[in-house]
Parts: C-alpha cells; structure tokens; sequence
C-alpha cells in the first residue's frame, strides 16, 4: 500500500512539472495584442514628434531674418519709409536659397510688410511654408505671429509647430 501511495504521489507531481513548464497559447496572444496596441500608439506620436523637431529647424533659420527686419524697422521707422524689405539683400541677408539646412529650403523676406516665409524642404517630413509676420511694432519692439495654411495645403500642419508659435487671430 506505501508503494502505491508513493506512486501516487510521484506521479501527481510529475503532472504538476509538466503543467507548469511554460505560457499557454493564450497567455502569448494577449501579449502580442498588447504590444500591438502600444505600437499602434507610440508610431504615429513618435512620427508627430519627429516632424515636429524638424520645424524647430525653420524657426531656428528664421531667428536671424526676423533680427535683420527688426532692425530694418528700427532704422526706417516702418517697413515702408526709406525702401521696402522686398528682399533678403535689402535687410542684409544672404539669398533665400543659400539660408538652408537639412530640412528647411529657404529663408526669404518677401513683401512689404517684413514678413518671413520659411519653406521647408523635401527631405523634412511635413512640407509646405511657415509665414512670420510682424505684429505688434508699439513701443519699439516687434511681436511676431506665424500662420501655416494647414488648410490650402500649402502649409505645414499646426500640430507640427512648435507651441510658442503665436498664430494670428
């Protein structure tokens, strides 16, 4: 009888090995769909983020258009008085094709009012323009607005600009 119960009990934990060797089918698919699920949310915030980056480049290109209008003003008290910014030579910068980087094409004052169109290039992955307008000129500084036609397609999408870009109202 101690034979048998032995057995017995050799056998139930031989059962109990087996049982506990590794994850049931079940177990591993609910893990893939869970990693499904944070892939399918991580990829597209990390695309947003990316694009996002390469904007800043068009802001950081910009910094030195927007101190030759600003200075532009400054000296002619208006966009108007003594010439218009109608190009980069006349608030002295370098054409708007040789203000470029990896993402951005060009930099170019382009109207009388002093406004900036930053395009962005090919490589980047938003396309279209950003537009940097002089605003408020009271009290001898200038505030600056960008505006992106997100809607025309010509512009880059609103979720991509940085979040201190002021849009105009």
């Amino acid at each position: 009888m101690n034979t048998l119960i032995t057995y017995l009990r050799h056998m139930e934990n031989k059962k109990r090995a087996r049982k506990q060797q590794g994850f049931t089918l079940i177990e591993l698919m609910i893990v893939v769909a869970i990693i499904g699920i944070l892939a399918a949310v991580a990829i597209p915030a990390y695309s947003d983020y990316s694009a996002k980056a390469q904007t800043s480049e068009a802001f950081s290109l910009a910094a030195s258009a927007k101190q030759a209008v600003t200075l532009f003003y400054m000296e002619n008290g208006s966009f108007a008085t003594g010439g218009t910014p109608d190009a980069n030579s006349l608030v002295g910068l370098d054409t708007a094709a040789n203000i470029n980087g990896k993402y951005v094409a060009s930099v170019s004052v382009a109207n009388t009012t002093g406004a900036i169109t930053v395009t962005m290039a090919s490589t980047a992955a938003t396309s279209g323009a950003i537009v940097l307008t002089p605003g408020n000129t009271a009290g001898g500084s200038i505030t600056w607005n960008c505006t992106s036609d997100e809607t025309g397609g010509t512009g880059v999408p609103l979720k991509h600009l940085p979040n201190n870009c002021v849009q105009e109202a």
